[in-house]
């Protein structure tokens, strides 16, 4: 196997069977872009355990987030207490997960191969 493909190996738990039955994607837009904000956002939003995945973006929104919540209120209490009370967040879409269609973390070994044949 090459060296360096393992970023790190991790038990991947059933959300529902922990009491994480809501899953939602959030839209962030900032109020504004200076390093400083932004850093300070970064850094307050990976603290966050409800975030499980975060990234910012290009084009309309400057960021988009993935929540697991226990309900609709714990989803709730998190947009309007957490994450709408940091100063740098201007606006906040919200979209909750109906059906899950695909969720996996995995790349295929003959996949990222045949990518990185076709990048040479």
């Amino acid at each position: 196997m090459e060296s360096g493909l393992i970023a790190k190996t991790v038990a991947l738990l059933k959300p529902e069977a922990v009491g994480l039955t809501i899953s939602a994607y959030v839209m962030v837009t900032l109020r504004t872009h200076a390093h400083n904000d932004v850093d300070r956002l970064n850094h307050d939003l990976a603290r966050y355990e409800e975030i499980v995945e975060l990234a910012s973006l290009t084009g309309e929104a400057d960021y988009v987030i993935k929540l697991r919540c226990r309900d609709m209120k714990h989803l709730s209490d998190f947009l309007n207490e957490q994450l709408m009370a940091l100063a740098e967040v201007a606006t906040i879409k919200t979209s909750v997960v109906l059906q899950p269609l695909k969720e996996t973390t995995e790349i295929s070994l003959a996949h990222a191969q045949n990518v990185r044949s076709q990048g040479s």
